[in-house]
């Protein structure tokens, strides 16, 4: 079964977009409208819309310091969720969201 936001194999990465998607979204959104302070900067306002081109830059940036910033307890934490994720397969309240 393919899962949006998920490839076939489980990784750190899906556990971290979906245990901090959130965070990292309203990070990205929080970086767009502090560079966009100035209109000038993004005069057809491709940036504002979540999955646009110009989007990308702050979510990637975001998603960068979110896991960054995990401490080492999350990290083993993920880790051990990835495994228990590829046993067992992806939890039904994360298939849901």
């Amino acid at each position: 079964m393919k899962i949006k936001g998920f490839n076939m194999e489980v990784t750190f990465e899906s556990v971290l977009l979906a245990r901090k998607g959130k965070q990292i979204e309203a990070e990205a959104r929080r970086r767009a409208e502090e560079a966009l302070a100035d209109e000038d900067d993004d005069p057809i306002g491709e940036v504002k819309v979540k999955g646009s081109y110009g989007w990308i830059k702050y979510y990637a940036g975001a998603k960068k310091m979110i896991k960054e910033q995990l401490t080492n307890q999350e990290r083993k934490e993920f880790q051990e969720e990835v495994m228990r994720w590829r046993a067992s397969g992806v939890p039904s309240e994360v298939k849901a969201e």
